[in-house]
């Protein structure tokens, strides 16, 4: 009961606003993909990070960027893969921002891992991908040549409900659950864990290559958990988080995307100096995600990125500059 918003899609099927085919001459669009960080339907479809950057390019660089939201609530790397490929791609963009939420996608990357971010996911057929060789290859599972029995079909009814997704949450046909999301912060971790790391790290160089096939380059955000910036909060929903390190999953992204070529924009720094001199939340208490002014902090982020990298689409006037970088960068 943290928030009650009413949701408007696009065309498109997008928590965006509508978008032409062809970009306006002299525009340079931007792709957003990521799961519900970016789709940010948790607020007003205007507080939005998309949205809050939109307003902010406008402002800055005179209606130079476009920027598409292509966020899908529950999505991980592979069906943002998958996305780009099958829909994405046909905008043409000039620049494609991938939001890595570590936390929870690193498990929704991983086919055994039983996550419940998506009860849906084995039975509607989508897609994962495990390691073969020094590649990955896509599955969608057992449920794919599997005979569904009555009891299933009526399971796969049943998971419209959410409360019945809590109660009787789907392992994998009794696998189990390899890892909890928030494993990813441990000081040792599992096999299952390392291998759902790879699978990651991999499609993003499938995603890399696909970008740049493209003709487009590949940024990818890396979007802390509400618990990397109030610790407190972490000591209060897990107890000791003293047996964890929270910054493993940045330091880890960081070096692999810096030796893969591949641009990365590390969020942590300026939510950490936003939280230090905010009263109000960035995020949600109990839900995951960023509230209005978190929403605005990831805006600012890439507007700043966008000026260091993209500096002849904005104005020489240094009056007319909203860097926010932390001091501490």
């Amino acid at each position: 009961f943290e928030y009650a918003v009413r949701v408007r899609l696009n065309e498109a099927g997008f928590h965006d606003v509508e978008h032409d085919a062809e970009a306006a001459p002299g525009t340079t669009r931007v792709v957003l993909l990521g799961d519900s960080m970016i789709a940010g339907m948790q607020v007003p479809l205007e507080s939005t990070f998309a949205r809050q950057l939109a307003a902010h390019l406008d402002d800055a660089a005179a209606g130079r960027f476009e920027i598409i939201n292509c966020g899908v609530d529950g999505y991980g790397t592979a069906q943002a893969l998958r996305m780009f490929d099958g829909r994405c791609a046909s905008y043409e963009p000039d620049l494609v921002v991938l939001g890595l939420y570590y936390y929870n996608d690193v498990l929704d990357n991983y086919y055994a891992g039983g996550s419940t971010n998506h009860p849906l996911a084995y039975r509607c057929g989508r897609p994962y991908f495990r390691l073969e060789g020094d590649g990955i290859v896509a599955t969608i599972g057992d449920a794919e040549a599997a005979e569904r029995t009555a009891g299933e079909r009526l399971d796969r009814i049943l998971r419209v409900s959410y409360l019945y997704q809590m109660i009787r949450p789907y392992y994998s046909k009794g696998k189990g659950r390899a890892f909890l999301n928030r494993e990813i912060y441990s000081l040792d971790q599992s096999p299952a864990v390392a291998e759902a790391w790879e699978i990651t790290r991999r499609l993003v160089v499938r995603l890399n290559e696909r970008v740049r096939a493209h003709g487009s380059e590949l940024l990818v955000m890396l979007v802390p958990s509400r618990w990397e910036i109030y610790p407190d909060w972490g000591a209060a929903d897990w107890g000791r988080i003293d047996a964890r390190d929270m910054d493993r999953p940045v330091r880890m992204l960081t070096a692999f995307l810096e030796d893969q070529g591949i641009p990365a924009l590390d969020l942590k720094p300026f939510f950490l100096e936003a939280a230090a001199r905010s009263e109000e939340p960035l995020f949600f208490r109990h839900d995951p995600h960023w509230r209005h002014p978190g929403n605005g902090v990831t805006a600012r982020a890439v507007e700043t990125w966008l000026r260091e990298h993209r500096a002849s689409l904005f104005p020489a006037d240094p009056a007319r500059r909203s860097d926010v970088r932390p001091a501490a960068e």
